[in-house]
């Protein structure tokens, strides 16, 4: 009689079972690997194209110093109007910031009402005295033509040529009333006519409304303005800083760099304070001599647009331009092969990597200036090539 041992032919499929396990595992891995080895990896490649390319000089700078004038109010009040602003260029005489006057204002409209009046009774004195004097001599003639029938006495006609020429007398102080004199002003000051008293009153006015106003004495460049609309200011006070040069930007530059620098090379300027302005500026100035103790050469420069301004005792960046090419085929230098005093690179052409030699015309920083390349090839970096040597070949004859 057989007995079957039902543990054994368990443990038997749980043996199967767990080398299913593995060789699928297995098989699963060499499928991945298969796939990874087949899959490409993305190139570092680098297209050919025209391009503008500059080599730079990077440093800093700071502006000189320019002669200033600082501007005040004789009068104190409050800033209304400030009619320029900072940097921009002021011709003398100039408005350039105004108090508030309205009290002034008023006082004056209302002295130039009193005198418009004083005019209106002035011209009506002036035409009452015409009237008079025109009646009087209508009189005088007419008792004249009397006197010489022997109708009236010569003692009438004495009065009356006396009240002709006395209307006469009172036309003319009328008239002269009206054009604004003074009757004895050397010898009493207080004896003023109702007309040149309101002209005074006027002209003070306007005095009073001319202090409230500040206009620029000299033609130059609003170096600062230190107060601003609103606020109230005392006699005295410095509202703003005039100048009248252009800030200068000077630069040390390391010595070594002394061949690369030319008069009227272009230089970037920007405020440290304010590093997204950028201002276009020239080399002016280059000194003859080596500052020994720090190994540095003084460079000058200007600002080429006569509308740019920098502030004064200001530090800046500045991009001295060496040299510059536009438009020239250009290749990184971590593309270039370098072989035995050759230029060669890797022109990627129909999924291979072929070997070609170029001519390098300039070294700018990190770029070569190239020729021997179509506009529009495409190159790969060397040390990715290296990695994957059986796609790389050389074409015939190298």
């Amino acid at each position: 009689m057989y007995k079957t041992n039902i543990p054994n032919l368990s443990r038997i499929k749980n043996h199967k079972l767990f080398l299913i396990i593995i060789i699928s595992a297995i098989v699963l891995f060499a499928v991945f690997l298969l796939i990874t080895s087949l899959r490409s990896t993305p190139l570092d490649t680098y297209t050919i194209l025209p391009r503008d390319i500059k080599e730079t000089l990077v440093t800093t700078g700071r502006t000189t110093s320019t002669a200033s004038l600082q501007m005040a109010f004789e009068v104190a009040g409050t800033i209304q109007d400030i009619h320029y602003k900072e940097g921009s260029k002021i011709k003398s005489g100039d408005l350039f910031i105004s108090l508030n006057s309205d009290l002034e204002s008023t006082n004056l409209a209302l002295l130039q009402k009193q005198l418009n009046s004083a005019y209106l009774r002035a011209q009506e004195k002036v035409m009452q005295y015409r009237l008079k004097a025109n009646q009087m001599k209508d009189t005088y003639v007419r008792l004249l033509a009397l006197a010489e029938a022997g109708a009236v006495s010569q003692t009438e006609l004495e009065e009356s040529k006396n009240a002709t020429v006395l209307a006469d007398s009172d036309l003319k102080l009328a008239k002269l009333d009206l054009q604004e004199t003074l009757i004895d002003i050397d010898d009493h000051t207080s004896d003023l006519s109702e007309i040149s008293l309101a002209e005074l009153q006027i002209r003070q006015a306007q005095i009073n409304l001319e202090k409230r106003q500040l206009h620029s004495p000299i033609n130059g460049r609003i170096l600062s303005i230190e107060k601003q609309p609103g606020e109230y200011i005392l006699p005295g006070t410095i509202v703003a800083i005039l100048g009248t040069d252009v800030p200068l930007i000077e630069m040390e530059i390391d010595e070594k760099q002394y061949v690369n620098l030319k008069l009227g090379q272009s230089v970037l300027i920007s405020p440290q304070a304010e590093p997204n302005q950028i201002f276009e500026g020239e080399i002016t100035s280059i000194a003859a001599k080596v500052d020994a103790t720090k190994g540095t050469l003084n460079v000058t420069c200007s600002l080429i647009k006569d509308t740019a301004f920098l502030k004064p005792d200001s530090a800046v960046n500045a991009e001295i331009i060496l040299s510059q090419a536009n438009q020239v085929l250009t290749i990184p230098k971590d593309f270039i092969i370098i072989e035995n005093n050759s230029y060669h690179v890797l022109l990627w052409k129909n999924n291979k990597a072929l070997k070609t030699s170029i001519q390098v015309i300039k070294p700018l920083n990190d770029w070569y200036i190239i020729e021997g390349l179509e506009v529009g090839s495409t190159i790969i970096n060397p040390e990715q090539s290296s990695a994957d040597s059986n796609k790389v070949s050389s074409p015939k004859g190298e």
